[in-house]
């Protein structure tokens, strides 16, 4: 097992709770939390056993289920958005309150998807 199934399923468990809290209840104790932690790398270690071409069947439910909720938080942004902003609103205007200057934030904020380029972020697989 890799050391990053353990940190990305402490993150799953971590945003679990996260949702609890969201929903209004009682955030889930620690015990909670780790027990999901386990179990999440246990399915992932299941996961990684199956032959190549059952993992690429996976890879691909994975793929559509994203794109549809891709699609469909889309489709509700647009549905239930009280007001919409103009085109010049959206990709000239900034808001930036963390004190940090704007090229740093920008730097910053365009991070994630370049992990995307680099296939850093879900690459379980190799060695």
């Amino acid at each position: 097992m890799l050391k990053g199934d353990a940190a990305f399923s402490s993150g799953f468990a971590t945003i679990i709770n996260a949702a609890v809290i969201l929903q209004g209840n009682d955030p889930l104790s620690i015990g909670a939390q780790v027990g999901i932690g386990i179990g999440i790398t246990f399915v992932w270690a299941a996961i990684n056993a199956l032959r190549i071409d059952q993992q690429g069947w996976l890879n691909n439910l994975a793929a559509m289920l994203q794109i549809g909720s891709t699609i469909s938080i889309v489709i509700v942004l647009l549905v239930m958005a009280p007001t919409r902003a103009t085109a010049h609103e959206v990709f000239t205007s900034t808001y930036n309150s963390s004190g940090f200057p704007f090229a740093y934030v920008c730097l910053i904020g365009i991070l994630s998807t370049l992990f995307s380029f680099s296939g850093y972020e879900g690459n379980r697989c190799g060695l």
